[in-house]
């Protein structure tokens, strides 16, 4: 006997979700408010060594932030689960994910205590979120491409983890995703691994262009799938031009977030083939965001 539909929530509950929504991006508008107006001034007050005083600004950005998470699923937003949550934990790691909702990178942020995170110049000049990007030593995309990519190698040679979504902005909906090459130079000019991240949400909500209040009317479920770790060095072998070896890196790093397979070249410089993305089965029931 085949299994029974599940039931579409009815007005009053999608009602209810949306105000819930409405509720969580208030309450983080509040509390990046209040960081700008007291955390930070009370953690630079206790914190004179900068290295420290930034570190220290990222676990309260952790803390908070799995906060937050833990709002969206309790007023119905979404369900989560994170696949291979251990490859975020080591150091020194270049993380790499596509960018298909709002709250990716609230999602992953909550995942780490301690990161780094190349943000649009636009979060650096809002008054809300600029304290807070700065306060954290976030790295602005707004300026010349050569000194970002060297700021980022030389902030993941000291052992930082660093999290860059090569989109530059959000998926939009039925449009190919397209990855520009920066994350990939950036892995090749510091020699470091790098971790793709693909994020899947099921069904889109969030997304590109669309406002709190147009969340579909069933529960989201977001998966995040860890993939295994790429050595840029391998693109690098027989003497390989940087600029060949920054496309055929960004091709695999394009396929690893995206699910895609791409297939090797026939050359000598053949691509590594894309770890097989896992589609996250879709759930009817709420799993828990964060398990110790």
């Amino acid at each position: 006997m085949s299994a029974a539909p599940a039931r579409r929530p009815g007005p009053l509950r999608h009602a209810l979700r949306v105000s819930g929504t409405g509720l969580c991006f208030l309450a983080g508008g509040l509390w990046l408010t209040g960081f700008a107006v007291l955390a930070f001034p009370i953690i630079s007050l206790l914190t004179p060594d900068a290295q420290q005083r930034r570190l220290r600004v990222q676990r309260v950005l952790h803390h908070s932030l799995r906060t937050l998470m833990r709002l969206m699923h309790a007023v119905g937003l979404l369900s989560s689960e994170v696949r291979g949550r251990e490859g975020l934990a080591k150091p020194g790691r270049l993380i790499v994910a596509n960018h298909p909702t709002f709250i990716d990178a609230i999602y992953l942020l909550a995942q780490m205590p301690e990161v780094l995170c190349i943000a649009k110049g636009a979060i650096f000049s809002n008054p809300f979120t600029g304290p807070a990007a700065r306060a954290a030593g976030y790295i602005s995309n707004a300026q010349d491409p050569g000194a970002l990519i060297e700021q980022a190698a030389i902030a993941l040679k000291s052992g930082h983890s660093l999290l860059i979504f090569p989109e530059g902005s959000r998926t939009r909906p039925g449009k190919p995703v397209h990855f520009a090459r920066g994350a990939a130079q950036i892995a090749l000019t510091a020699h470091c691994p790098v971790v793709p991240v693909k994020i899947h949400c099921d069904p889109p909500a969030l997304t590109k262009g669309q406002w709190f209040w147009q969340i579909p009317r069933q529960v989201s479920h977001m998966c995040v799938t860890v993939q295994a770790e790429i050595q840029p060095d391998d693109f690098l072998r027989g003497g390989r031009a940087l600029p060949l070896a920054a496309r055929d890196l960004n091709r695999v790093l394009l396929a690893a977030c995206t699910g895609q397979i791409i297939p090797a070249e026939d050359d000598a410089g053949a691509l590594h083939p894309a770890p097989m993305a896992h589609t996250c089965p879709k759930l009817r029931l709420p799993i828990k965001f964060l398990r110790t």
